[in-house]
């Protein structure tokens, strides 16, 4: 149950920043035509929908992903290492801006720069730390195979109609 409610609790996440960045992308704010801070040839535009077709990717993967749930970790850890790799590469040069990882959340929302640095680095933490504690729960159950990560297939055939893309995940 847990399990669930953390891989929905991500998709949301991941669903609602990556439309933020596709409408901060689209909007006529002329700091996103200025080069990313670590990548030189890449536009700040650009690397926003790339970063927000990879949180949707990786959303997909977790909806349909549902039996093998240590498959949505790795794709959520993943996801959670490239991030955290990223700011700490932005520590590492100095850079003084903010990060736009939250896409237009933040302004819509009224956030200071460091408030919506905080909620970012808050996101991060909760997805770092949550699909790497299940991936070890997944390396433990098979090491143990008396527990079992996966839900049965018997209980997916109970719920086999679906209201919505969330329903995928039960």
């Amino acid at each position: 149950m847990i399990t669930r409610v953390y891989l929905r609790s991500v998709v949301f996440l991941l669903l609602l920043t990556a439309g933020s960045k596709v409408v901060m992308a689209f909007s006529d704010t002329g700091v996103l035509d200025a080069a990313s801070p670590l990548f030189s040839l890449l536009p700040i535009r650009q690397l926003l929908c790339l970063v927000a077709g990879l949180e949707i990717a990786v959303a997909c993967l977790i909806m349909r992903e549902r039996e093998r749930q240590w498959l949505a970790a790795l794709g959520i850890a993943f996801l959670a290492t490239c991030f955290a790799g990223y700011r700490l590469a932005l520590w590492v040069t100095g850079f003084q801006g903010y990060c736009q990882c939250l896409g237009s959340i933040s302004d819509a929302l009224h956030l200071e720069p460091d408030e919506a640095n905080s909620m970012a680095l808050i996101i991060l933490g909760y997805f770092f730390v949550g699909s790497y504690a299940l991936l070890l729960k997944s390396w433990r159950s098979r090491m143990n195979p008396g527990k079992v990560l996966e839900t049965s297939a018997a209980q997916h055939k109970e719920s086999e109609v679906t209201k919505g893309p969330f329903d995928l995940l039960s």
